[in-house]
């Protein structure tokens, strides 16, 4: 979002200004702030009035109805069309809220969506350092006191996954999954206090502890891994939903189970790059979903995939909620403008739930 000047018969005005893609072409939305004379308090009321205004009219803009459906594969829905609607929203929106944070405010979210991403994805394996202490050695490489090196290393390694991943682009490949799983894992040990083989696949049989499921022989994992992501290009190229494929991917890939340790913190890594690769907000799990995510997958192992779809659904919007509410950007949520956009949609019952979610989660200093 950029604040232009214009001027009209003499008379200078501010306005947001922002391009965006409707059904392959790029339209200019434009939207009047106030005169370019006005200052002080007056021109920052001003600016928060319109920047609700000029939000509300790009989601107008840039609605999904008559565009490209996605298809659904192994989800069956009653009503594809409103899933579709659903999905492609919620990347609008998250695509359209964080264009009205200005580049420091970007920032800072970032870093905090970060952290509590990776103290959510090592807590889930037993990792005890608590999300301050997480902030704290990612943020500022202060060592927290009385924690395993084991521990330290499956949180400070993030920071090196991250600045692979944000080189990367395309499609996943074996190789880039090989590296995250060698910066993921690299320093640390397993129960046999040997270090993991940072990088390089299982050699024995994997057991997965309190599951029936039985992964693949060690010899059959590079090529099964060359199917799944085949498969999953596959299917994106199809037109299945990029949420499913992702989805489904992540089932599979836990499944065949590739590497002695980490395979949970690699298949949610990849997860969220395929995600936003596709332009969706990417999810962090807390411990306190732990056993719904864990539950889900083992609905995926008897070839149930709906639980574990509708679970990333959840955490993609509660990424939204985390957004709204570590931000300014709550005021055009609860704004008449917001409110009344969807009523023309018929998406009121929607509009109220998330309203009462989202003023939960402000008041909460846990959000979902």
């Amino acid at each position: 979002m950029t604040l232009v000047t214009k001027t009209i018969k003499g008379q200078e005005y501010y306005y947001y200004q922002d391009s965006i893609k409707v059904e392959d072409k790029n339209k200019i939305i434009t939207t009047c702030v106030c005169r370019a004379d006005i200052s002080g308090q007056k021109l920052i009321d001003e600016k928060q009035e319109a920047i609700v205004k000029h939000f509300v009219k790009m989601l107008k803009t840039g609605t999904v109805i008559g565009k490209q459906q996605y298809k659904f594969d192994t989800l069956q829905s009653d009503d594809p069309i409103m899933l579709n609607d659903t999905l492609d929203y919620i990347r609008f929106l998250y695509n359209g809220y964080r264009k009205m944070l200005n580049e420091q405010e970007l920032e800072d979210f970032s870093k905090i969506l970060f952290v509590k991403y990776v103290h959510g994805t090592t807590a889930i394996e037993g990792n005890t350092l608590t999300e301050d202490e997480a902030y704290r050695l990612l943020a500022s490489d202060l060592t927290p006191q009385n924690k395993s090196v084991n521990e330290t290393y499956e949180v400070a390694n993030y920071t090196n996954v991250q600045e692979y991943i944000s080189k990367c682009s395309g499609n996943v490949t074996e190789r880039m999954v090989l590296q995250i799983h060698k910066l993921l894992m690299s320093g640390i040990r397993g129960t046999n206090r040997k270090l993991i083989n940072a990088g390089e696949y299982r050699t024995g049989q994997a057991i997965l502890m309190g599951i029936e499921y039985r992964p693949p022989p060690a010899e059959m994992v590079s090529s099964q891994l060359k199917l799944l992501l085949a498969e999953y290009e596959s299917k994106i190229k199809d037109g299945i939903h990029p949420l499913e494929a992702a989805s489904y991917f992540h089932q599979k890939f836990e499944e065949v189970h590739p590497f002695q340790d980490g395979n949970g913190r690699v298949g949610r890594e990849i997860l969220n790059y395929m995600l936003t690769q596709e332009g969706f907000p990417p999810i962090y799990v807390t411990p306190k979903q732990r056993s719904e995510y864990l539950s889900a997958l083992q609905d995926g192992n008897t070839g149930n995939h709906i639980p574990l779809f509708v679970f990333w659904l959840s955490r993609m919007a509660a990424t939204i909620h985390y957004l709204l509410v570590k931000t300014n950007l709550f005021s055009i949520l609860v704004s008449n403008e917001a409110k009344e956009f969807a009523k023309e949609l018929g998406a009121d019952e929607v509009y109220d739930n998330f309203l009462t979610v989202s003023k939960k989660a402000r008041d909460d200093p846990e959000p979902p």
